[in-house]
């Protein structure tokens, strides 16, 4: 009774059942298929992930790190970095190092208190002083306009938290477009939208609209902080006067330093007067007295 199909024990594996083999064209489809998918998925943790990481808190504080300059005009290397330091330190959220406390460091590190901050020297800067992060700042030359650029870097892990650009159609508007960027600089590492729009004082209106003004100062500063030389100091503050500088001391209003330059022992600027008995001024500028 046996027949090919069933009872012969030469053919057992006949009573099984054929598995489907698979096809392989059917199996590339899938992996195409979840290539996208896959990649997809990466790019939003990756978003979501810096943008947690550009988070800062209101314990952190935070470096200021030199200009990179490649324009070529000198009057933007320290002039810039002064510029961004009055924008942010109107912020109830963020601290930033102050430059006495860079040079105690920069002391600490052997280096000159003189050493532009950038580079390494700043990411050992930013970690011996316990800080979260650096801004860096660029502003290079196109035509005759400028761009300029602002990044936060976590100094410890190197990765970049957030960053800024701005575009100045002039060397005029030069400060007005870092103060937008740093605006907006502000918003991304987690200040919110209404302590931004409240402390935004522009550069211009808490110091002053002149880039050479700004840069005599800023060397005056150095000066009397880095070497600790008033009487060299002095020419430099006199200059900043001169150029059309708003001395204005910084104090503390409702918890949050106001905006402004702080000369040692200068006299509020007054409007200029013409020296020729009985002859008033007609002009607002600040010029020096006679």
């Amino acid at each position: 009774m046996y027949n090919q199909e069933t009872g012969n024990p030469a053919q057992p594996n006949k009573l099984k059942k054929k598995t489907p083999e698979a096809k392989p064209g059917r199996n590339l489809k899938l992996l195409y298929a979840t290539i996208p998918l896959a990649a997809l998925a990466t790019a939003a943790y990756f978003l979501w992930t810096s943008r947690v990481s550009a988070k800062l808190t209101d314990k952190d504080t935070i470096v200021i790190a030199d200009f990179a300059n490649t324009t070529g005009d000198p009057v933007f290397d320290d002039t810039l970095k002064q510029a961004l330091a009055v924008q942010l330190e109107q912020s109830p959220f963020l601290s930033i190092v102050s430059e006495e406390h860079i040079q105690q460091t920069l002391r600490m590190m052997n280096q000159n208190p003189d050493t532009r901050v950038n580079g390494l020297v700043a990411f050992e800067l930013c970690q011996r002083t316990q800080s979260a992060a650096v801004i860096e700042g660029t502003i290079a030359g196109l035509g005759k306009e400028f761009v300029l650029g602002l990044k936060a870097v976590n100094c410890r892990s190197g990765d970049s938290l957030t960053q800024e650009q701005a575009e100045a159609k002039s060397k005029e508007t030069v400060l007005r477009s870092l103060d937008s960027a740093a605006s907006h600089l502000r918003g991304k590492l987690a200040e919110s939208l209404a302590s931004v729009a409240k402390y935004d004082t522009p550069v211009e209106q808490a110091t002053t609209s002149s880039l050479q003004a700004l840069q005599a100062y800023r060397l005056g500063k150095r000066t009397l902080t880095g070497n600790a030389d008033f009487a060299a100091s002095i020419p430099y503050f006199r200059r900043a006067i001169s150029l059309d500088l708003i001395p204005v001391t910084t104090s503390r209003l409702n918890g949050v330093r106001r905006p402004g330059l702080h000369l040692p022992h200068a006299r509020p600027v007054r409007p200029h007067v013409d020296c020729q008995p009985g002859h008033a001024a007609s002009r607002p500028r600040r010029r020096k007295l006679c």
